[in-house]
């Protein structure tokens, strides 16, 4: 059974791979030109700039990131608190069926 580790990405920790996950995800959108360093600048830049929580999966079994969730800030008057919207969550297609609710549910509890 594969090991699932999920924490919240650091500034600096696993860009390259963040990165190729976020260029699998705009492709299944069908995203056609695409620039790996404009992926990185953007990633670094939402982590830098606090404008979001990403969360990566990575199979220890093989040492793989196999997804990310990427979450974005928003306020609630009724609340009068900030909330955090789910806008981006991709996992590889190896790794989906076993593996979407796990990553969904370890990321909850972070």
């Amino acid at each position: 059974m594969n090991n699932i580790t999920v924490k919240i990405a650091a500034s600096k920790d696993n860009i390259e791979e963040i990165a190729e996950l976020v260029k699998k995800y705009r492709e299944f959108y069908k995203v056609s030109a695409q620039d790996i360093n404009e992926i990185k600048n953007f990633i670094q830049e939402r982590l830098s700039n606090l404008d979001s929580k990403i969360f990566v999966a990575r199979n220890e079994d093989t040492g793989k990131l196999i997804g990310f969730i990427q979450l974005y800030p928003l306020f609630s008057t009724v609340s009068l608190k900030r909330q955090w919207m789910l806008n981006d969550f991709y996992v590889l297609e190896t790794e989906r069926f076993l593996n979407i609710l796990r990553i969904k549910q370890k990321a909850v509890f972070l």
